[in-house]
């Protein structure tokens, strides 16, 4: 992180992006505080370059939700699912594929990468 911090900027979305794979690393390896203080770095420096509203902050929202939700902790887990999703439907319209298909995938999906261990 630090070559990309120096390279390119503490919210560069280069770093940004290594930021919250080093955080879905932890998560994958069940080191879930680790996860979380990556991801929600990442999101803070997104939100910092681009604001509170931008589609750019849903992919940090989802890995988020997921970080949550592993952690048993599923009432912050909607929230930040839901909030991806919104941002999505904001960019993309509610009727659009990509937001029908985060509706109708992305819970089930979500469940299983979060419980089974599986991606």
């Amino acid at each position: 992180m630090a070559i990309f911090e120096r390279s390119k900027g503490t919210d560069h979305p280069s770093t940004v992006t290594a930021l919250g794979g080093l955080g879905m690393v932890a998560y994958d390896s069940d080191r879930l505080d680790e996860a979380l203080a990556h991801n929600q770095q990442a999101l803070e420096r997104i939100q910092r370059s681009v604001g509170q509203d931008s589609p750019r902050l849903e992919m940090s929202l989802r890995n988020l939700g997921l970080i949550h939700l592993r952690a048993g902790r599923p009432a912050v887990a909607r929230r930040n699912l839901t909030q991806a999703l919104g941002l999505l439907q904001k960019e993309n319209g509610t009727d659009s594929v990509v937001a029908c298909g985060v509706v109708r995938d992305r819970p089930g999906w979500t469940w299983r990468r979060a419980h089974s261990g599986r991606h």
